[in-house]
């Protein structure tokens, strides 16, 4: 009894730590308002309404598939990753662009965004950005 109640105090605890994770990448996204960072113009309301529905997805898929094995955990600090999403819902191409010490949790991570069944774009975010996919980047912090 004592270790399921532990695991499901990590497991509830790693799902509050992803939500507010994706709260607040799609509340510095919307800070950054209209000024083109780097050449790129920034994203516009209904893309930050869309990257913020994929990051709550691929939260819902990521908690349980690293859960799972609970003995791996240990030291695994953070995983940033940035994917484009294409029209159709698939995720296009997946990168790791900083990595956890634990390539289990590095492994896991990418193998569920590539494998997540998306929703397509919506048209409206379709219309704002001009092209055809939308890139997100998703951050993913472990404390175990």
């Amino acid at each position: 009894m004592l270790v399921s109640d532990s695991r499901f105090r990590f497991v509830r605890s790693l799902q509050v730590l992803f939500r507010r994770l994706s709260v607040l990448g799609a509340t510095c996204l919307a800070l950054a308002g209209s000024t083109p960072a780097f050449g790129k113009a920034q994203p516009g309301p209904a893309t930050l309404a869309y990257q913020e529905r994929i990051n709550s997805i691929i939260t819902q898929l990521v908690v349980p598939a690293l859960t799972s094995r609970l003995d791996q955990l240990r030291g695994a600090g953070t995983v940033k990753l940035t994917y484009r999403v294409r029209a159709n819902g698939e995720v296009g191409w997946i990168k790791i662009t900083s990595g956890s010490s634990n390539h289990f949790v590095n492994d896991t991570c990418k193998q569920t965004i590539k494998a997540a069944k998306l929703p397509p774009i919506p048209k409206d975010v379709l219309k704002e950005l001009h092209r055809r996919w939308v890139e997100v980047d998703t951050e993913i912090g472990i404390n175990h």
